[in-house]
């Protein structure tokens, strides 16, 4: 019987490529102490994590 590919949609790695990106943003911010950079990476990370799960990222586990 052959299996289904549990690789995922391109939307959800988009997701969890935009979800590094802000974290690594706002991992440079703390490091450098830089405030608002720092908030900028938080925000995005949370909002993005939101938007992700609206378009149901979680359906692509298993």
């Amino acid at each position: 019987m052959a299996q289904a590919s549990s690789r995922g949609r391109p939307i959800s790695w988009a997701w969890v490529f935009l979800m590094l990106a802000f974290f690594i943003v706002g991992g440079v911010g703390l490091i450098a102490s830089s405030w608002v950079v720092f908030w900028i990476g938080s925000a995005g990370f949370v909002l993005v994590g939101l938007a992700s799960l609206f378009t149901g990222i979680l359906s692509d586990v298993h």
